[in-house]
């Protein structure tokens, strides 16, 4: 990740991209946490609660990260409209968080059972990945088939996620 240049300075398509980028990952992340701790906490605040500081953990070390990067491509130090550019285009992987934390919101509040907060927790993280999927498709100009199947491939990977958790508990 290069960001030297402020955000207005880049292209649509690449502050899209990255965007989508950090989204991706933090969606992963996001599927990757209530998945391993859904069993072993079992309350759905906690584990909302567990994702978040995560989810912010991974957010302040890539925030950390893109700024040495910009000082070791310019050899200055980041000016603070630089770190501020570098937060706001990692901001998409702590945002990822918040739909299904509000799926385990609903069990917390007992509006649904725990296990079907997870349950919904972990669909959402899957429709995302899919609708990620179709933005992008879409943005490659391609058919409607090749929407659909970039949009499989990308929800396959949330399933398999899914099923790893099924599996290893």
């Amino acid at each position: 990740m290069s960001a030297t240049f402020r955000d207005s300075e880049l292209p649509e398509a690449t502050r899209i991209g990255r965007n989508m980028q950090a989204a991706v990952y933090g969606t992963i992340l996001t599927l990757s946490l209530v998945a391993v701790s859904s069993e072993y906490q079992g309350q759905p605040l906690r584990i909302a609660g567990s994702v978040l500081a995560t989810q912010f953990i991974f957010y302040i070390a890539h925030v950390y990260a893109g700024q040495l990067g910009i000082r070791l491509e310019t050899r200055h130090p980041v000016s603070r409209a630089q770190l501020r550019g570098v937060a706001r285009e990692e901001w998409p992987l702590l945002a990822a968080a918040g739909p299904p934390c509000l799926a385990l919101l609903l069990g917390g509040l007992a509006v649904v059972s725990d296990d079907l907060a997870v349950d919904l927790a972990l669909g959402v993280g899957v429709t995302t990945l899919v609708l990620y999927g179709v933005r992008l498709g879409r943005a490659e100009q391609r058919t409607w088939p090749g929407v659909a199947m970039t949009a499989a491939v990308n929800g396959a990977l949330g399933l398999v996620i899914v099923f790893l958790k099924i599996v290893v508990h």
